[in-house]
């Protein structure tokens, strides 16, 4: 009467799948996680620019426009990166992934990481079903491209987003340093309000030859100046 084994553990192969499956979906979710994090502060800063040069709000506005802005980045960071980052992937989890992408493993994968789960019961499996079991998922297993198992386009977009977001934030703070700057004292709850360049035009006053602009008046006469003003 043969040997029974006394583990059911899976083969070399197999387990190196499993956790090259395991790394790829941390690294994918911690890197689609930071994206969108940076997605979300990227707009929340230049959303934040656009309505405080427009609208001028008061420091209590302003307050209140962090804090909401700071729930929303939480909310991103615990939704995209948080939630799933920590959770584990057993190898059962992994195994169906890999099943579901790869139609050609015809459940020998599956059922080979059943088995091995079954270490209490190793006693009773017959060591020879058991070593074919194994030798069918080895064999099934060398086709497979962990690489391939995921849809990179949404990486793809939300890498390409926030690149794109964080470049304009460099180039902002590095051609208006100045509006830059102003800007972080206003996000910091500064009184000062944004300076305006404002377009003045004097009417009645044509330009003479030289360029001049005169108008003579009697001593003591009244005259009504019109001025006409242009902030845009």
């Amino acid at each position: 009467m043969p040997d029974r084994p006394t583990t059911l553990d899976l083969p070399p192969s197999v387990r190196r799948t499993l956790d090259a499956v395991r790394r790829r979906v941390r690294a994918y979710v911690w890197v689609q996680g930071l994206a969108a994090i940076i997605i979300a502060v990227g707009l929340a800063f230049w959303l934040g620019l656009a309505v405080d040069w427009l609208f001028e709000p008061s420091p209590t506005a302003r307050r209140a426009g962090l804090i909401a802005a700071g729930c929303v980045v939480l909310y991103v960071c615990y939704r995209y990166l948080l939630r799933r980052a920590f959770v584990p992937i057993p190898d059962t989890t992994a195994a169906v992934l890999l099943e579901r992408r790869f139609p050609a493993l015809k459940d020998h994968l599956i059922t080979a990481v059943d088995v091995a789960s079954a270490q209490p019961h190793a006693p009773t499996y017959n060591p020879e079903l058991v070593a074919r079991t194994n030798e069918s998922a080895s064999a099934a297993i060398t086709s497979v491209k962990p690489s391939e198992l995921f849809n990179r386009r949404p990486l793809v977009r939300s890498i390409v987003a926030a690149t794109a977001l964080v470049a304009s934030l460099i180039a902002f703070a590095a051609v208006s340093r100045d509006v830059f700057g102003f800007y972080i004292e206003r996000l910091a709850l500064s009184d000062e309000p944004w300076p305006r360049r404002v377009h003045l035009e004097v009417v009645g006053f044509p330009a003479n030859a030289e360029g001049q602009r005169t108008h003579k008046l009697a001593q003591d006469d009244d005259f009504e100046l019109l001025v006409h003003a242009r902030t845009d």
